[in-house]
């Protein structure tokens, strides 16, 4: 599995990111940085896996939300 982690700008802590429970790829900033992208699967292990895209707060708060569940 991988993880998603955030620190501030200035420095600190680092922190971990709630992820779907899946493999996790690709993370990007959105255009305003108050958002993270990335590509996550929906089920950890498992052949056939969905990759989704899935976004969440930048300052790590919250829930990750599926944009292509279906």
């Amino acid at each position: 599995r991988n993880d998603l982690w955030g620190v501030a700008a200035e420095g600190g802590e680092a922190r971990r990111l709630p992820t779907p429970p899946g493999p996790v790829d690709t993370a990007a900033w959105s255009p305003g940085g108050s958002l993270i992208a990335y590509v996550g699967g929906d089920r950890p292990n498992a052949a056939g896996a969905n990759d989704n895209l899935w976004v969440i707060p930048a300052e790590g708060e919250g829930e990750p939300r599926n944009l292509t569940a279906t």
